[in-house]
């Protein structure tokens, strides 16, 4: 690896990706729709939907305009060092094992059993608590979609399917844990 491969960002090229693709955000899902549908309607919260997907494509373009200019997309090698996506490392071996990833099985399992549990319900109403103004937001109410208009449309589900890969693969986490982070210990130090 050359020095260039190590370079880390600024505070304020962080500060400037971080900004462009937060700042969208909250335009695309407050200002933007009321200016062409009824606030709490269906095709309000349809809207809505496909502009934070468009933000969330807009985190993945940026993602990888700037790993271009980094040169990580001349392979797939490259690629891959350079977002750190690699297999879990054993901490007291520091070797390399998949096997690792087992471990995410019972605590998926967890996550499920305290979601449909009463606790899932208590942690969600505390953190109601400081901020009771997102219990109000329309658009996390998804029984909106349950509407006689939407009956047998199954093209939800690719809208919510690319929703997802999006928002947990292509978009905030590529960008956030991809590309950023790998970035900033130059800067924040063990607080990166």
């Amino acid at each position: 690896m050359t020095s260039e491969d190590h370079e880390q960002y600024s505070l304020t090229k962080i500060l400037v990706i971080w900004a462009a693709v937060t700042i969208p955000m909250p335009v695309l899902a407050f200002v933007i729709p009321p200016m062409f549908v009824e606030v709490g309607s269906v095709s309000w919260f349809l809207l809505v939907w496909y502009l934070l997907i468009g933000g969330m494509v807009w985190q993945f373009i940026l993602s990888m305009i700037l790993l271009y200019q980094e040169g990580a997309l001349r392979s797939w090698a490259v690629f891959k060092d350079r977002v750190w996506l690699n297999a879990p490392r054993c901490p007291k071996t520091g070797r390399a094992n998949y096997w690792l990833l087992l471990w995410l099985v019972p605590m998926f399992g967890l996550f499920i059993a305290l979601e449909v549990s009463p606790v899932g319900a208590f942690i969600g109403e505390l953190i109601l608590i400081p901020f009771p103004w997102i219990a109000d937001l329309p658009f996390l109410d998804l029984s909106q979609l349950a509407v006689p208009e939407l009956e047998g449309a199954w093209w939800l589900v690719g809208v919510a399917v690319i929703s997802c890969v999006f928002n947990y693969l292509l978009g905030e986490e590529l960008l956030f844990r991809g590309v950023l982070l790998p970035k900033m210990n130059g800067f924040f130090g063990k607080w990166d």
